[in-house]
């Protein structure tokens, strides 16, 4: 009798300048207990983005995706016959039929799915024979109560967000999901990504090299959640990645170990806001990085730094009191640039702003990732700079980098 054999494989991935390190198991079961006796006895476990172990007796062959961010990811891996079932996240029907008929051409012949909202099992197994669900962890997805009713009619429901600060362990747990070294071609399509990634974050670190990296102090701010938004602390990806480029991130004179359970501390915590004004007004900080939504205009740019700035103070926006403000250091950017897939133009963005020259332009970048998968991402409206905040009438102007 051979025993069960279990091979565990530690991945690390660079993701937005950390390495970020998350556990894979294969387990090869025991192959000469009568269970199983041939490739179905390859057993691939992953623990998704909610904490769950994911076992497969075999590799994915069908799913249905929830959104917008899996089926990039799947698309990147030249996953397009896999894909059976597309279901977004809206009210809107109309924005429900745009998604699809971006989307549908992208893949062999995927079914539109009701909203992700109004989902059921039911109509899972129906419309697409899928025993397979990959939806987002927390945002924009399945709810709980829907995830118990899939589970009853035996659909497992696969938490990847393909996006964040997690997108390329996303993308990689995805390689395994779908058979890993057992797919040739889908593994040649993901390092020629990796290429694409890392060639890109390389030339910026090499410039940043020749430059000298400043010892300056940013902010990092996501300026269009709830709540005021939050602050992106040294553990997230986004600043690690800031980091690597330009200096440090100013909460890592104001927050102890009890405050970093997260990457982010929302701006609504108590005393966050009143010691972030103190460490400026002791030591001055230089930037502020704005993350804003994935539509960003000039003019949302404006929207957001108000409301972002108006945590502090709300008045006009010359007396908020921080150096960055009156010295027009205020930038937002396009959430689509600053993690994700496309997040290797974020390093070309914060290096360009900082007054790096990495001899790349976004625009060339994203028509390139067109290109090569078939999207129809913009090339423009990614990064705006503050104007009048040393007069009070404030604007953002857009930077072509």
């Amino acid at each position: 009798m051979v025993a069960a054999k279990t091979i565990a494989i530690w991945v690390a991935v660079l993701v937005c300048g950390a390495g970020i390190v998350y556990f894979a198991e294969i387990d090869y079961g025991d192959v000469d207990n009568g269970d199983v006796n041939n490739s179905s006895s390859n057993f691939i476990r992953i623990v998704d983005g909610s904490g769950a172990t994911i076992t497969l007796s075999e590799p994915l062959t069908s799913v249905v995706t929830v959104n917008t961010n899996v089926p990039k990811a799947m698309k990147v891996l030249g996953l397009a016959d896999e894909l059976k079932g597309l279901c977004f996240y809206t009210t809107s029907s109309d924005t429900d039929g745009k998604n699809y008929a971006e989307y549908k051409g992208m893949f062999t012949d995927p079914v539109h799915l009701p909203t992700a909202q109004s989902l059921t099992g039911e109509a899972v197994i129906a419309i697409t024979g899928c025993k397979y669900v990959i939806a987002p962890v927390s945002s924009m997805t399945l709810s709980s109560t829907q995830e118990t009713q899939f589970n009853q009619l035996g659909i497992t429901i696969i938490r990847l967000d393909c996006f964040g600060d997690t997108a390329l362990e996303d993308l990689e747990k995805l390689t395994i999901l779908f058979g890993g070294n057992k797919n040739p071609k889908m593994m040649g399509a993901y390092n020629s990504y990796l290429k694409m990634y890392n060639d890109t974050v390389n030339a910026v670190k090499a410039a940043v090299a020749a430059s000298g990296k400043s010892n300056e102090t940013f902010l990092y701010y996501f300026g269009t959640a709830v709540n005021g938004g939050s602050f992106y602390n040294q553990t997230s990806g986004g600043s690690m990645m800031i980091e690597e480029i330009y200096g440090k991130n100013a909460l890592r004179n104001v927050l102890t170990s009890s405050n970093l359970i997260s990457p982010t501390n929302p701006a609504s915590a108590t005393g966050i806001k009143e010691v972030v004004i103190q460490e400026d007004q002791r030591n001055g900080i230089n930037k502020i990085f704005i993350r804003g939504s994935s539509s960003t205009s000039a003019g949302d740019g404006t929207a957001m730094a108000r409301g972002a700035l108006g945590i502090w103070k709300n008045i006009s926006i010359s007396d908020y009191g921080l150096s960055a403000v009156a010295n027009n250091e205020v930038y937002v950017f396009n959430t689509n640039i600053m993690s994700g897939m496309l997040s290797f133009a974020g390093w070309v963005a914060i290096a360009e702003v900082c007054g790096i020259n990495t001899g790349l332009h976004i625009a060339d970048l994203i028509t390139a990732y067109n290109n090569a998968y078939g999207f129809n991402e913009p090339t423009n409206g990614y990064v705006f700079k503050m104007t009048g905040g040393n007069t009070g009438s404030i604007g953002f102007t857009e930077l072509t980098i």
